[in-house]
């Protein structure tokens, strides 16, 4: 590739990321990767501290930890058998818990079911939506979803989800950590506006854009 083309393919993606910044929309992250890939993808695309942000986690290998929820975050999870005593810990009744164990200002929610797990994490965007400007959405991996609730429930339900996100302006993101190639991932795309692949490429951490009927990005480090 001549750089002339380069820069004319480097700034075409900046033209479609800035208009998906701008005017909002939806993405899947894919990639069997191992190692932090997907979880330093999910911090940049959670955006500033500024924005209000819902993080849904389901079985925390992707999106930002309790440990990592900044002031104001809502943190929906889905309780696992890996994850059952800190799901337990200092729930009240009503399933919220503040405080250290969310982040300081944070909300958490423990969702002992997928089922409950999908109508908490929509009831939470659907607030956050109705009042904030530019959200964040990150739903952790939608593998658990797909497995316990079915492929058509699970794709509804992010349905739902990137409707509310994009009439509010604001950007969400899910991950599937499958290989770019897997079915799950066509059923998924239709849903998004770009795909975003990951893989390591001599231990480094990469990333690649995919702007549904509008670009393709080189291959970008995910260094930070």
């Amino acid at each position: 590739m001549t750089s002339g083309s380069r820069t004319e393919r480097a700034g075409a993606f900046a033209d479609a990321l800035g208009r998906l910044q701008r005017d909002g929309g939806a993405l899947l992250v894919v990639g069997a990767t191992p190692g932090d890939t997907h979880e330093r993808a999910c911090g940049r695309m959670l955006g500033s501290s500024d924005q209000p942000r819902v993080v849904c986690r389901t079985d925390g290998s992707c999106s930002a930890g309790v440990t990592g929820a900044r002031p104001n975050d809502r943190l929906i999870d889905l309780a696992v058998d890996a994850r059952s005593a800190t799901a337990s810990a200092g729930t009240d009744h009503g399933g919220a818990v503040a405080g250290p164990a969310a982040g300081e200002g944070a909300t958490r929610i423990v969702a002992e079911t997928p089922a409950e797990f999908g109508a908490r994490a929509a009831e939470a965007v659907a607030e956050l939506t109705s009042e904030a400007d530019d959200p964040r959405v990150c739903v952790d991996s939608l593998l658990p979803l797909v497995e316990e609730l079915g492929e058509e429930r699970a794709f509804e339900w992010y349905h739902a989800i990137t409707a509310d996100v994009r009439a509010a302006g604001g950007v969400c993101h899910a991950h599937l950590p499958v290989d770019r190639d897997d079915d799950l991932v066509d059923r998924f795309e239709a849903l998004v506006d770009a795909t975003v692949v990951l893989r390591l490429a001599d231990n480094e951490p990469q990333q690649r854009w995919f702007v549904h009927g509008s670009v393709t990005s080189d291959w970008l480090s995910l260094q930070e």
